[in-house]
């Protein structure tokens, strides 16, 4: 009996790992990620966000507009993940650190924008993306990104996004590119990671129905993957 009740509690504690909360720091949804990717099958190395970097963003950024050839970012709107995986290498590059993949959740104050579950990162593993996945949204519930080992995110497509979805307002920002701390650099916003790395979202698109990364810089504006965001108003 002893021995039952001790194997619900470690199978407690074991699942509870897996719950990623909006409000906690974002160092320890990351360190989760890490364990949740890894029990995927990809284990990323990582030994903690080492300490802050400065940079010079706009720098940042020239240059990885330069070794890349792309200049135009606004055709990153809606093709959040496609952009994220293309630009990793590049921005690894510039910054000198690792950079990994980061695909997550996205909320604005109490309300998500985009909110996959673990029970769909798990299925997507193993399945793919697949037509029912649509069912309820109008695109991939889901929102990527580029976390450094210096603790720093870069987001290279919502800016776009929100242009794109509310051109009367936000029209002036399409194109632009966010770097910087994760807690202070989208106000009223917060990003939650749940699986990092370039291998897992490569495994996920060679198991579904369809190809949304980018292989070259053709593909950044040919892949078919719209993904569009579920909330109707910033």
């Amino acid at each position: 009996l002893m021995f039952g009740h001790l194997l619900r509690y470690f199978s407690f504690c074991k699942k509870d790992l897996l719950v990623f909360h909006p409000e906690s720091d974002y160092s320890d949804n990351l360190r989760k990620a890490f364990s949740f990717t890894k029990r995927l099958g990809f284990n990323e190395e990582w030994n903690g966000v080492t300490k802050n970097k400065e940079y010079d963003y706009q720098d940042v950024f020239s240059h990885v507009c330069l070794q890349s050839g792309v200049t135009d970012f606004s055709a990153s709107a809606g093709q959040c993940l496609k952009w994220s995986h293309y630009f990793q290498p590049y921005f690894e590059n510039i910054l000198e650190c690792r950079v990994w993949v980061t695909v997550g959740q996205l909320w604005k104050q109490e309300r998500f924008i985009y909110n996959p579950s673990v029970a769909d990162f798990q299925r997507w593993s193993e399945k793919g993306i697949q037509p029912e996945d649509f069912r309820h949204h109008s695109g991939f519930n889901f929102h990527a990104w580029l976390t450094t080992e210096n603790g720093v995110i870069v987001d290279v497509s919502f800016m776009s996004t929100l242009s794109r979805r509310l051109p009367e307002h936000l029209s002036e920002v399409s194109g632009s590119v966010i770097i910087g701390p994760p807690e202070t650099v989208l106000p009223e916003h917060k990003y939650v990671p749940m699986i990092v790395g370039q291998r897992i979202v490569e495994k996920i698109e060679k198991r579904s129905f369809i190809d949304f990364l980018a292989h070259d810089d053709i593909d950044l504006y040919t892949v078919p993957a719209i993904l569009v965001p579920v909330w109707k108003e910033c």
